[in-house]
């Protein structure tokens, strides 16, 4: 229960998660390519959690979702990756709601973050 606790993030943000420029800066070279393909089930996944909410997610908003939920450590194998992995921000350690109410904040149009995060309130209490 206590590694859980230590996972955590902000419990009632008004403000957006901060995205890592780290994160940010390999996803928006994915997202710049047209040609990359995500995985399906990331983008249904998405897509599901816009519908659910009646937010409509920009293209943008969509590419950049699905580059940095399929963002992964590279290699786990030596102590620094490890280490890495375990940093509590980063990407990959965020729920899917979370990681996109981090992209829609993203936005200068906060009511869709807000509006998002109301759909969710066992998340975002």
């Amino acid at each position: 229960m206590k590694e859980y606790e230590e996972l955590k993030f902000e419990d009632s943000p008004k403000e957006p998660q901060e995205l890592l420029e780290e994160d940010l800066g390999e996803a928006m070279k994915l997202v710049d390519r047209l040609d990359y393909g995500f995985n399906e089930s990331t983008r249904l996944q998405v897509e599901g959690m816009s519908k659910f909410t009646g937010i409509e997610l920009q293209p943008e908003e969509v590419r950049l979702y699905c580059a940095l939920r399929e963002q992964m450590p590279i290699a786990v194998k030596d102590d620094e990756s490890k280490k890495v992995s375990k940093e509590a921000n980063r990407v990959w350690r965020l729920s899917d709601q979370r990681l996109l109410a981090a992209v829609l904040g993203r936005s200068s149009d906060k009511s869709r973050f807000h509006k998002f995060i109301s759909f969710y309130p066992e998340i975002f209490k």
